[in-house]
């Protein structure tokens, strides 16, 4: 089983931030969070897979001095998983990590916060390939 683990200096924004982000602000936040990923892989020695991921379980903490109720803290993680989805035309910033974020792909998503102080926020990202629903049953406690 393969992971990817890492952590950027920022938290993701909220959902109500997201809604009224003018588009190409919200453009220039994907790229952002690309470069802000690509550079989190290379401080932990990590590198990008060859083929994206098919079958994940995918863990966001947010850490940040604010706590969000959890629709924004939910719909707030949409850019930085457009980001970890494989580059296609509508995503031009993706970086493969995962083939893509639908519930075949995505088996279980788990979005959880914690506090840190002002200025000092950040998102911590935990990727773990889920090869049979046995194992991921065993190994996360989760059902399908």
């Amino acid at each position: 089983m393969r992971t990817i683990e890492f952590t950027i200096p920022m938290p993701t924004p909220s959902n109500n931030q997201l809604l009224r982000m003018h588009w190409a602000k919200r453009r220039s936040l994907k790229k952002q969070l690309a470069l802000e990923v690509t550079s989190a892989l290379v401080r932990s020695g990590q590198r990008r897979p060859n083929e994206p991921l098919v079958r994940v379980y995918l863990e966001i903490e947010r850490g940040s001095s604010g706590i969000l109720d959890e629709d924004n803290l939910q719909g707030g993680t949409k850019p930085l998983v457009d980001v970890l989805e494989k580059v296609s035309r509508t995503n031009p910033h993706g970086l493969g990590l995962i083939e893509n974020d639908n519930n075949r792909c995505v088996v279980q998503r788990k979005v959880t916060q914690a506090p840190a102080k002002r200025g000092q926020g950040f998102t911590r990202v935990f990727i773990a390939e889920v090869l049979e629903d046995t194992e991921f049953s065993n190994r996360f406690g989760g059902a399908q």
